[in-house]
């Protein structure tokens, strides 16, 4: 389960760098326009960003935060979350070729876009209207001649394209799965399938260079000069990603207390923020296990899914469901190896992590947070 952390007014976020490993060169940052028209706010939207890049959103209603968020991460973090949807999808290899069709086809296996469509459509239409004004602000920085000029989309030819409101349950089930941490050296059936998924989920993992989750670390301090203020300090270890993975801003509203968050890029998820008298932290953490069982192979839920390389042939998936499990062996047996993780079921944490950061319009108020994905 998620540990969650409380303290006072003080916060201190301790955010920890990647090395430089993937992606050795960085196109130039561009100043973001002075103005930008968005269709769908409801009021003028101001973003500022500080010397130390947190922006800085000052707004009126909790859809317009959310619309100027995704602005904010498509023109700071463009390149991460175009790379964060490709590989969510299973579309690598439709833009970088046929060496990256294994990590498609793990990605597809594991449905980060199958179940993330259907967590999508369960989602009350309410909740489905804030993740259609976070995709709006991050389509208008997406398609902006300023992110489309940088030096990594042109050096592969690439142009983002416009995200749908479900891509950013893709890239939160994406996410989630980078916090299980597998068996890595399983005891039995070392040469069969079990085996195998094992080599292509590192094969996903040494693409995204996200790792180390389970090294994050949170506490709490009072100063011996103020021992009425509690300071929370939050270390979260996300790897070693070229371009920094979290995003810090700072939400104003009108008569609402400001939000300090640290949010990560593709989806509105805010694993530490405070607002007013309240501070969190989530250590995410998320189960997935295998298990030897018994099926009735009849009523096991097959899909098939294309994968199209860029000059290369097109590949078949086929992917096998059994109950809420991911059935792992590629023969149909009645004892089979299957996988089982909530990331595998149409559900998602987004609306918890809007009450968090007061953004849905229901203040967090509970003790025992209750997660879908963790």
């Amino acid at each position: 389960m998620s540990q969650r952390l409380y303290a006072g007014l003080a916060l201190v976020l301790l955010l920890a760098a990647g090395a430089l490993a993937w992606w050795v060169w960085s196109g130039p940052r561009t100043n973001p326009p002075a103005r930008q028209t968005i269709n769908g706010l409801t009021d003028t939207a101001s973003v500022e960003w500080t010397a130390e890049q947190t922006a800085v959103l000052d707004v009126e209603h909790g859809t317009d935060a959310l619309t100027a968020l995704g602005y904010v991460h498509g023109m700071m973090r463009p390149w991460t979350v175009t790379v964060w949807r490709r590989t969510a999808l299973g579309r690598l290899s439709a833009s970088f070729g046929a060496a990256l069709v294994p990590v498609d086809r793990h990605a597809r296996r594991l449905g980060f876009g199958h179940h993330a469509r259907r967590a999508y459509d369960r989602l009350p239409r309410t909740e489905q209207k804030r993740l259609e004004a976070y995709t709006r602000g991050l389509n208008a920085a997406l398609r902006s001649d300023r992110v489309q000029n940088r030096d990594r989309f042109l050096y592969f030819d690439l142009q983002p394209q416009r995200w749908a409101p479900w891509h950013s349950l893709a890239v939160e089930r994406l996410l989630a799965w980078t916090d299980v941490e597998l068996e890595q050296h399983p005891s039995e059936f070392q040469a069969g399938a079990r085996a195998d998924f094992l080599a292509a989920d590192r094969r996903l993992r040494r693409w995204l260079h996200l790792h180390g989750r389970s090294r994050s670390v949170a506490w709490a301090a009072r100063s011996p000069e103020d021992t009425a203020r509690t300071a929370l300090f939050t270390r979260h270890v996300l790897g070693a990603t070229a371009d920094p993975v979290i995003q810090e801003v700072t939400v104003r509203r009108a008569n609402h207390p400001p939000a300090a968050l640290a949010s990560l890029p593709g989806a509105p998820i805010f694993p530490t923020g405070t607002t007013g008298s309240r501070a969190w932290t989530y250590l995410l953490d998320s189960d997935a296990q295998f298990r030897r069982v018994q099926v009735d192979t009849t009523q096991a839920r097959v899909r098939h899914e294309r994968i199209a390389p860029v000059n290369g042939d097109e590949r078949l998936v086929m992917i096998r469901q059994y109950s809420e499990g991911l059935v792992i062996d590629s023969t149909a047996s009645d004892s089979t190896w299957m996988l089982r993780w909530p990331g595998l079921r149409a559900r998602s944490d987004v609306p918890r992590w809007l009450r968090a950061a007061n953004l849905s319009g229901a203040p967090d108020t509970s003790e025992h947070p209750s997660f879908a994905l963790h």
